[in-house]
């Protein structure tokens, strides 16, 4: 009985002099949303066909450079399955759309899908069959590197202006 009395006279001063805290927008990840057509999804880097034999690597077997990564990682996601109902297309814009999403949809400006990539060591270091990295800056070729044999494969990058 005392305890009621005393939580009766302790409630209504904790409430007086409480503020709520406004919960971050960005906790999680972004939610999904298609990509508007005002907005241009431009590939940064060359393509097979425009490339000779022998010459500049092809985004298949390029990754973001080391410096390109620690400076401008926004989010990323490093997956061991694909979810049972995609194909390749619907993963690289899920990507591209997540990348889209973030924030205010201008903060998240270029977004790179591939295969078989290492996850960094603070999750969990394993390759992954797929991985989405999204960057606060557009793609230039010259942010990316050649990439260990068997990795980043079939790599898609997308800069997003909008």
């Amino acid at each position: 009985m005392q305890l009621c009395f005393y939580l009766s006279l302790l409630l209504p001063g904790m409430l007086a002099f409480s503020s709520p805290t406004p919960v971050d927008k960005r906790a999680g990840a972004p939610v999904r949303s298609p990509i508007p057509a005002s907005c241009t999804v431009s590939d940064p880097l060359p393509s097979t066909a425009e490339v000779p034999a022998g010459a500049t690597p092809t985004a298949s077997s390029l990754k973001p450079s080391d410096d390109f990564y620690n400076e401008h990682i926004l989010y990323s996601y490093y997956l061991s399955a694909p979810p049972p109902d995609s194909n390749a297309s619907s993963l690289v814009t899920d990507c591209q759309e997540t990348c889209y999403s973030y924030g205010n949809h201008t903060e998240c400006q270029a977004a790179w899908f591939a295969y078989y990539v290492q996850a960094p060591p603070d999750q969990g270091g394993q390759v992954s069959n797929y991985a989405c990295l999204n960057f606060d800056a557009p793609l230039e070729e010259s942010d990316s590197e050649d990439a260990a044999a068997g990795r980043w494969i079939n790599g898609t990058v997308a800069n997003i202006a909008c």
